[in-house]
């Protein structure tokens, strides 16, 4: 067991990836406290909490308590709901947009694009508190698993159709699950630790190859495969960088379709 006596809260605990992780991490010893608006049975100790609603948040802060060791982020809602609620739960009033209803509206957020948009910002926010806590030993990053089979799976293929479908024949099929649940799990570890200088604030994608098959296609990698014998030919390194340097992905076409925010301590 790697987790013996150590006390992590789980958002999202009720369901999906999240009741996995409960699981998961009590298998490798840890007490589990989770954190849902359904009861999280699974879990040793269970706190009620509305994450779209301040006060409730403020509330299970409370109620969890102190010595914790890890905080597994994976509570989330699929883009069926409102573009506001799913900002306003996916990433807590994004921080820095107060009135969330405004910020969609100017910015033509619509109620697909508020999903994806939630776990950019949640990507982004992640890797800007790379150091922020590592005088105190805390460490943070992302998981990246894009369509699991989860209860809100049937949401987001109604919302994203033909991309969603897409998505997991690249995968072969949806994750599940007890497909993420131990990475997640790994990275509460201490063998997970070096997870952290230029990869502390990282984002790892368990998508059963999603990611590296959108990142081969928006290079262009393929000619390595079609070319084998190319990396042999009287080429310099600058113009190999040529090739494929000036088309890096921005980050929203790159990153996997959903992710969970993992803060560990010592």
């Amino acid at each position: 067991m790697r987790l013996p006596g150590k006390k992590i809260v789980v958002t999202g605990a009720a369901s999906g990836i999240g009741a996995e992780t409960v699981k998961e991490l009590k298998g490798e010893g840890a007490t589990v406290v989770g954190v849902d608006r359904n009861p999280a049975d699974g879990a040793d100790h269970f706190v009620r909490a509305d994450l779209s609603d301040p006060a409730s948040i403020a509330h299970a802060a409370a109620a969890v308590g102190g010595g914790i060791d890890a905080l597994c982020n994976i509570a989330g809602l699929p883009p069926t709901r409102s573009a506001a609620a799913v900002l306003r739960v996916n990433f807590p009033g994004l921080r820095a947009f107060t009135e969330v209803e405004k910020y969609c509206e100017a910015h033509r957020v619509d109620d697909a694009r508020s999903y994806f948009l939630s776990k950019e910002t949640l990507i982004v926010w992640t890797m800007l508190n790379r150091w922020t806590w590592r005088d105190r030993g805390i460490r943070m990053n992302c998981v990246s698993p894009g369509p699991v089979q989860t209860p809100i799976l049937a949401d987001c293929i109604q919302t994203l159709g033909a991309r969603a479908e897409e998505d997991m024949k690249v995968m072969d099929r949806p994750g599940t699950p007890e497909d993420i649940a131990p990475l997640v799990a790994f990275l509460c570890s201490s063998p997970s630790a070096w997870i952290r200088g230029t990869n502390r604030g990282t984002n790892i994608p368990c998508d059963g190859g999603m990611y590296a098959h959108v990142l081969t296609h928006m290079h262009g990698f393929e000619w390595l495969v079609a070319e084998p014998l190319a990396l042999n030919r009287a080429w310099s390194f600058g113009s190999l960088c040529g090739r494929v340097g000036p088309r890096w992905p921005t980050l929203r076409d790159s990153c996997s379709a959903r992710c969970s925010n993992i803060v560990v301590g010592r």
